[in-house]
């Protein structure tokens, strides 16, 4: 609406006009200029298209005016179309020029319409407006509906999006407020450990004896094991590393008479220094790279350390030898970026656990069993990194790899909890021997292609609870869980597994693992990871499992001090899984057996293995990693040794139970047995000295010495050597002990426990052997002493 029309009001068109104009075809139109403040007439020009009007003279969409009394208009004067197109381009002008040149035309064209309205004739003017009036109803009201319509439809889409906007808003608003209570809670708890941790030191340290001042006390070593984000801080700890790396890769390169593998290694960690010195090298990777060089520089010294037990210094070799290859791949421009980072990551990672091999606080046994997962892990790292590897195989083995590795680097934390630790070793111990199965480039391809998936599955669940910071119920609810799978797949994994029965297991496993990654998912709503457990628990019921049943029987139910003693124990899996890992300990001491001589075992096929002997007293078998037992098979233990609590007098009378326990992963289980120690005969050093006298005697004599199937050298050595014990004041019981044991290390068990048959101490035979004058006695003596119970 323009100016004027806005100032005098709105003006009705007249009559005539309005029904020529609703009597033209719809689309033919041109715009005619009229007086302001009237409605524009139409008339048909289909060969000339009027000139868009200014914009801001756009004329607006019609509005229904609301009817109100007017005197009768007339219709506007006809003129020529030059003088329409004349007036319609002094519209075109600028508003400032035309304002005072219309409101004139508009006055002049007022003054002759008034003469020319008094000529209509009334009849006329009525029948026009009649006319008018009832094509615009029908008009007026289909645009309120024509433009309600649109609004209409439009205003329901706005209230919908209105609403899901404020609906996302709010679950915003929501999320953030749960992140944030959780986080609160999570910050309190760790302030709450802290606050333990402070207290239990502080405990310790008071309950501890203060060092003197010469004795400087034994600093732990600062753990620095994650690479920090910022990289201020990343720099500062890279300058703090740098010069001690320098000055321990120089103290090893002066080692000259360390061996070339040795000397190898040690030149691979020349190229890693100069690699991290070079500013080129990306910051991140620099620091990282400096930690493997720290750990390995510090495993080479410990291989270098003569106080290093054989076994740990052998693993640990392995170690830095294997981890030479995936430096080399590191260092190999060829190797994607990508592939280098995470190469670079699962490096540092397993070397992790030499972190605490180093700590003086870690127990051996630990140590070792850490250090063999380590081993194990670096020698698929080692395959994977080699030229030519599968690149299928190595792209599927290296996620697998950074979940293991970044778990063992976690548990190899000296400042990490014993009991997760201890909880985390045997399943990280069992999913390690199948990755280095699936690692084998001579396993059967079908075979890797199975086993990797559930790997992929189990692996994410053990990182999970291998973070310190998961919710220590949701870690008790999957630790056994993981241990009978873990256990499963290594099944799974092993060659010698029947294939009927690997194809069995692998759809339940497929199912359980599964269902273990999304409990185990830090992502998993709390509801929907209970609701999981309990149907997991049952789906692992159905998996088969091992059951351990341990007998053990005493070969005499009554002994004396200084008489042999031996102990049978028999595992048998009555269970429908393969026990791995299974460990057998014994510990003799409390029951007055000393020495143990001898410990051998025997598994289901008929291989015999020698146990480890631990001061005379302990046993452990096997010597080396964990046995299986198959289901149905029966491993056989046989434990010999002599009555007799080390030196002084002879063992406390009464009766002795002794236990031995089988661990495995899946568990540990025991067994026991009863023997009643008597009252020793009344027997003198001089009298025994006397007896074994006559033994060198009749070691001389053939027939004596194959009547007792025992070979001469061995029965003049086993009785020289009670001589001696008795001349250095040793008691009898004592001296046939260290007799027993110097036979079994020269000759064998099976002679030594000929020899604890003999009843040395017995009076009868005593008395006998003072009767020995003449080889033809000695055979009385033999007879009598394989007799005599």
């Amino acid at each position: 609406m323009s100016r004027t029309a806005r100032r005098h009001g709105p003006r009705i068109v007249g009559a005539s006009c309005l029904a020529a104009a609703l009597a033209m075809p719809t689309g033919v139109t041109s715009v005619v200029a009229a007086p302001q403040g009237l409605v524009a007439a139409t008339t048909a020009a289909p060969a000339q298209t009027p000139e868009p009007p200014e914009p801001d003279q756009q004329e607006q969409p019609p509005q229904p005016q609301p009817q109100q009394p007017q005197p009768p208009p007339q219709p506007p004067p006809q003129q020529p179309r030059q003088q329409e197109q004349e007036q319609q381009r002094e519209q075109e002008q600028p508003r400032e020029q035309e304002q005072p040149q219309r409101e004139q035309e508009q006055e002049q064209q007022r003054e002759q319409q008034q003469p020319r309205e008094q000529e209509q004739e009334q009849p006329q003017r009525e029948q026009e407006q009649e006319q008018q009036r009832e094509q615009e109803q029908p008009r007026e009201q289909e645009q309120p509906r024509e433009q309600e319509q649109p609004r209409e439809q439009e205003q329901p889409r706005e209230q919908e999006q209105q609403q899901e906007q404020e609906q996302q808003q709010e679950q915003e608003q929501q999320q953030e407020q749960e992140q944030q209570q959780e986080q609160e809670q999570q910050r309190e708890q760790e302030q709450e450990q802290e606050q333990e941790q402070e207290q239990q030191r502080e405990q310790e340290q008071e309950q501890q004896p203060q060092p003197q001042e010469d004795q400087p006390q034994q600093q732990e070593p600062d753990d620095q094991s994650a690479v920090p984000d910022d990289p201020a801080e990343q720099r500062e700890q890279l300058e703090e590393l740098t010069p001690e790396l320098s000055s321990e890769i120089e103290e090893l390169n002066n080692q000259q008479d360390a061996p070339r593998k040795e000397k190898e290694a040690v030149e691979q960690l020349n190229i890693e220094l100069k690699i991290i010195q070079d500013p080129n090298t990306p910051l991140e990777e620099r620091v990282t790279l400096a930690k493997i060089v720290e750990r390995t520089a510090s495993a080479q010294k410990r291989i270098q350390d003569p106080s290093t037990p054989p076994e740990e210094r052998a693993t640990l070799t392995k170690i830095v030898e294997r981890t030479t290859f995936p430096l080399k791949a590191i260092q190999d421009l060829k190797t994607p970026p990508g592939e280098r980072k995470e190469l670079t990551t699962i490096v540092k990672q397993a070397t992790g656990a030499i972190e605490i091999s180093r700590h003086p606080k870690t127990a051996s046994e630990e140590r070792k069993r850490l250090i063999a997962i380590v081993e194990r892990l670096t020698g698929t790292i080692e395959v994977v990194c080699q030229p030519k590897a599968d690149p299928k195989h190595r792209e599927q083995l290296i996620p697998i790899l950074k979940q293991v590795t970044g778990t063992i680097e976690t548990v190899g934390d000296p400042k990490a909890d014993p009991k997760h630790r201890e909880q985390l070793i045997p399943i990280l111990k069992q999913v390690t021997g199948t990755i280095e199965t699936v690692g084998d480039p001579k396993t059967d391809p079908k075979h890797r292609e199975q086993l990797i998936p559930m790997l992929k599955q189990v692996t994410g669940t053990i990182e999970t609870v291998g973070d310190p910071k998961t919710d220590p119920k949701h870690r008790e609810q999957l630790i056994p869980m993981l241990k009978q799978v873990t256990g499963t797949i290594e099944t799974v994994g092993d060659p010698k597994t029947d294939p009927k029965h690997r194809e069995q297991l692998i759809p339940m496993l497929k199912q359980v693992t599964g269902a273990i990654e999304t409990v185990g998912d830090p992502k998993t709503d709390p509801k929907r990871a209970d609701s999981l457990i309990d149907q997991l628990k049952k789906q692992i019921e159905k998996l088969p499992k091992p059951e351990l049943v341990v007998k053990k029987t005493v070969v005499n139910s009554q002994v004396t001090p200084g008489t042999g003693q031996g102990f049978f124990i028999e595992i048998t899996n009555r269970g429908t899984g393969e026990a791995t890992g299974v460990v057998l300990t014994d510990d003799f001491g409390p029951t007055g057996i000393w020495p143990v001589f001898s410990a051998q075992l025997e598994t289901a096929s008929g291989e015999v293995s020698e146990c480890d002997i631990v001061e005379g007293v302990g046993v452990k078998c096997p010597k080396g990693d964990g046995i299986k037992i198959a289901p149905g098979e029966t491993v056989k233990l046989v434990i010999n040794g002599v009555v007799k609590v080390r030196e002084g007098p002879a063992a406390p009378l009464g009766k002795k139970r002794n236990v031995v326990n089988v661990e495995s992963d899946q568990g540990t289980v025991s067994g026991s047995t009863a023997f009643t120690i008597t009252e020793a005969p009344k027997l003198s050093e001089s009298d025994l000295k006397a007896e074994m006298s006559v033994i060198i005697k009749c070691a001389r004599h053939a027939p004596f010495v194959k009547y007792l199937g025992i070979p001469a050298s061995v029965l003049e050595r086993f009785a020289e050597k009670v001589i001696d014990e008795l001349e250095l004041g040793a008691s009898w019981h004592h001296a046939l002990s260290m007799g027993y044991q110097v036979a079994a290390v020269e000759a064998g068990v099976e002679v030594a426990m000929s020899l604890v048959k003999i009843p040395f101490s017995n009076v009868s035979l005593l008395d006998l052997a003072k009767g020995v004058v003449t080889t033809a006695d000695c055979m009385e003596f033999a007879k009598q002493a394989l007799s005599v119970q």
